[in-house]
Formats: C-alpha cells, structure tokens, sequence
C-alpha cells in the first residue's frame, strides 16, 4: 500500500509540474528524480515517528510468549 500511494503522489506531482518541465531533459529523468525525492520525505517521516522497541511491549504484557511448537511448517509459508 505504501508504495501504491507513493506511486501515484510522484505521478500526481509530476502531472502538476508539467508545464515547468524543460524540453532538453528526458521525462524518464525527471520522473525518477520525482520518485527518490518522494522516497526521501518518506524515509524521513518514517525516522521521526516515534516507535515501540520489543523490549517496551515485553513491559506491556503480563505472562511471557512461548513460542509454538509445528510439526509442519508447510500451510503457513506464503504461497503455498
């Protein structure tokens, strides 16, 4: 999902943007530019949230997790 918003957002931006486009550069360039730039503000929100180490969920919980013993591993692997 997240990289179907940014998708279309460098899409958006780039349609918005149209008529500033210089007709000396290729459009493929100034998409990709577009893109890492968008890819960049993303990366840089994603650091400023605040997150949850599991260490500070261990503290929330009140008994320990035991871990499940399969005896097939098999039904729960994607694809299959």
């Amino acid at each position: 999902m997240e990289s179907e918003d940014s998708a279309q957002k460098v899409m958006i931006n780039a349609f918005r943007h149209l008529r500033n486009f210089p007709g000396n550069a290729k459009f493929s360039t100034r998409l990709v530019t577009i893109a890492m730039n968008e890819g960049l503000q993303r990366l840089c929100k994603a650091k400023a949230a605040p997150r949850e180490t599991l260490d500070e969920g261990k503290k929330a919980r009140k008994k320990p997790l035991t871990p499940v013993v399969r005896a097939d591993w098999l039904p729960i692997l994607p694809g299959q």
